[in-house]
C-alpha cells in the first residue's frame, strides 16, 4: 500500500554539506546518513509519494527517472527500519515495548506492595510526648502508697 512517508517528530537531525546525521533521543541512537539518503530525507515530509519523490530528484539532478525510482523506494525502507518515520513499525515497536516494560515495573512494584506491605509506622515524636504527658498526670493523679 503506497504511503506519503514523513519524518516522525523528536528526533535531532545535524546536517553537514549534503549528509547528516540522526540522534533519536528515545531509543539514544545516533545514525549517519549519506548525500542520497538525506536527500529523500529531506523529501519525507508527508506530501507526497516514493515515485514523486523520486521525479523531482530525477529532474533536479539531470537523472532518469527510473534508476531514482530504484534508489529512492530502498532508502525510504531503510528509514522506515530505523524508525524515522511516522509510520514506520519500528517506532511503534520500540513504543509497544516501552509502555510495556513500564506496566510490568508497575506490576511488579504493587505485587512487591501487596506481599509485602509497608511496615506500620512508629509513632512520631509529638505522639511519644503526647503519651509520656498523659503518663506523668496520671501518676499525679495517683496517690502514693
Amino acid at each position: 500500500m503506497p504511503f506519503k512517508p514523513k519524518i516522525r517528530e523528536g528526533l535531532d537531525v545535524l546536517e553537514i554539506d549534503d549528509e547528516a546525521i540522526v540522534f533519536d533521543p528515545e531509543s539514544r541512537s545516533l545514525r549517519y546518513l549519506n548525500q542520497p539518503a538525506n536527500l529523500v530525507f529531506k523529501f519525507c515530509d508527508g506530501t507526497a509519494y516514493a515515485s514523486d519523490m523520486a521525479k523531482d530528484i530525477a529532474e533536479a539532478f539531470g537523472v532518469p527517472e527510473s534508476r531514482t525510482v530504484r534508489q529512492v523506494r530502498p532508502i525510504i525502507r531503510t528509514l522506515r527500519g530505523r524508525g524515522f518515520l511516522e509510520d514506520s513499525e519500528a517506532y511503534y515497536r520500540r513504543i509497544h515495548e516501552l509502555h510495556t516494560a513500564k506496566e510490568q515495573e508497575e506490576a511488579e512494584l504493587a505485587m512487591r506492595n501487596l506481599l509485602n506491605p509497608p511496615a506500620p509506622v512508629e509513632a512520631t515524636a509529638a505522639e511519644g510526648e503526647a503519651q509520656d504527658l498523659r503518663e506523668q498526670a496520671r501518676e499525679q493523679k495517683e496517690p502514693s502508697p
